[in-house]
């Protein structure tokens, strides 16, 4: 890697990239967006190369990092394919578009697939890797310790594991800002101040992560060391019973994963 485009600037690549791009020693990073309007931003603020959208073309990179959503992809990859030197390192953060189809468009069998979140932003992301198996070791070695400032990176072995944990970590922090907002704005409800209890909501979710992070005890045992029979932590718990709200969340996983699939399949 030695010259790389970022193809996008949306609220992914500014979290993950964003936060990555200054430990890409030695390698000359550009970045554009179809707006030219985020790209320019993206570009002022992390100290890359601003390249006008319209300019794609007339430059050569040996790697690109597809940074678009999926739908956009659809839309220009014969472009890509049209325009872009065979046997590049394409380096793709797109859900549901997998290395098979990258492949096919730009001529080459060196892919990394990877499936961030925006808390790399912060640098407690969860970043999966999936990589084709002709990617040399030395690039992988680079390209890891890059992004190893944004949180918890694992590579994976199968490409259908990349779809499988994407509902979860790749989706997941919005689901936890759902539970955050539900919860703080019921608390406003009940008299308490704004800030008050955003941040308590925010502290009691960031507490409760880091005893995962730390204890040995399993998730029941945890969740039951709160939990005190007919106590008011049993009452809550029974309600989410009640509802059946493990059935909820799995199958919204499920749908998620459904809609992982349909992309694939170019729906």
């Amino acid at each position: 890697m030695k010259k790389i485009l970022i193809l996008g600037a949306g609220n992914m690549v500014d979290a993950f990239f964003g936060k990555s791009v200054v430990n890409f020693k030695d390698i000359e990073i550009s970045i554009a967006s179809p707006s030219n309007v985020s790209s320019l931003k993206f570009a002022e603020t992390y100290g890359v190369k601003f390249l006008p959208y319209e300019e794609i073309f007339n430059h050569d990179f040996d790697t690109y990092i597809l940074g678009m959503k999926p739908q956009v992809f659809e839309d220009i990859s014969g472009k890509l394919s049209s325009n872009i030197a065979a046997d590049r390192l394409i380096i793709s953060i797109l859900a549901g578009v997998d290395t098979r189809k990258l492949s096919d468009v730009f001529k080459t069998n060196k892919v990394i697939r990877l499936m961030p979140n925006t808390p790399s932003s912060v640098a407690m992301g969860v970043c999966p890797i999936y990589a084709t198996s002709s990617i040399e070791e030395s690039i992988l070695d680079i390209f890891k310790l890059a992004i190893s400032v944004t949180g918890f990176i694992f590579f994976v072995d199968n490409e259908d594991k990349l779809d499988k944990i994407t509902p979860y970590t790749g989706s997941g922090p919005a689901y936890f800002f759902e539970f955050a907002r539900i919860f703080t704005q019921k608390l406003i409800e009940d008299g308490i101040d704004d800030r008050v209890a955003r941040e308590s909501i925010a502290m009691t979710m960031k507490g409760s992560a880091q005893l995962i992070l730390e204890s040995r005890e399993s998730l029941e045992t945890l969740r039951d060391n709160v939990t005190s029979k007919k106590g008011v932590t049993f009452e809550a718990l029974e309600e989410m019973k009640d509802h059946k709200l493990v059935n909820i969340l799995r199958g919204a996983i499920d749908r998620a994963h459904k809609r992982v699939v349909e992309l694939k399949k170019g729906r």
